[in-house]
């Protein structure tokens, strides 16, 4: 059987891009695919930036995080105010309930630049049982 769901997108909170640290955290709610993940740019500063989105598989540690391997944008050194820039990973990137993506700024050239980020997941159907982070309360 084979369909397609709806995909789920989830926003983070702004945050600037004005200094190199772990900005988001978004933790997975369901076993999912990463159709794609964008920044929503808020500012004219044009210094430029990269920004990482991490997976980190066991959510509040750092064992094992990954470094933009669900991807990396680059804001470009030109005003992109209002812009959004978006990314479509090549692979399948499949992520766990329970799992976390950081979003991680990790070279900045800017003094007053604040973005919004956005994961768009696809939903895969799995029963709980079969969920290795879940655990029965």
């Amino acid at each position: 059987m084979s369909y397609t769901e709806t995909p789920v997108a989830l926003v983070g909170a702004q945050f600037d891009v004005n200094t190199a640290a772990d900005k988001v955290i978004f933790t997975v709610p369901f076993d999912c695919r990463v159709r794609n993940l964008s920044l929503t740019i808020e500012g004219t500063d044009a210094g430029g930036a990269t920004v990482k989105f991490d997976k980190r598989p066991t959510a509040g540690s750092d064992t094992g995080r990954g470094d933009g391997d669900v991807g990396t944008i680059t804001i470009p050194a030109s005003d992109q105010e209002g812009k959004v820039l978006e990314e479509v990973p090549t692979s399948n990137i499949k992520l766990k309930r329970g799992e976390q993506v950081v979003v991680e700024v990790t070279a900045e050239s800017v003094t007053a630049l604040n973005c919004v980020p956005t994961l768009e997941l696809e939903y895969i159907p799995e029963i709980s049982a079969n969920q290795t982070n879940v655990v029965a309360a």
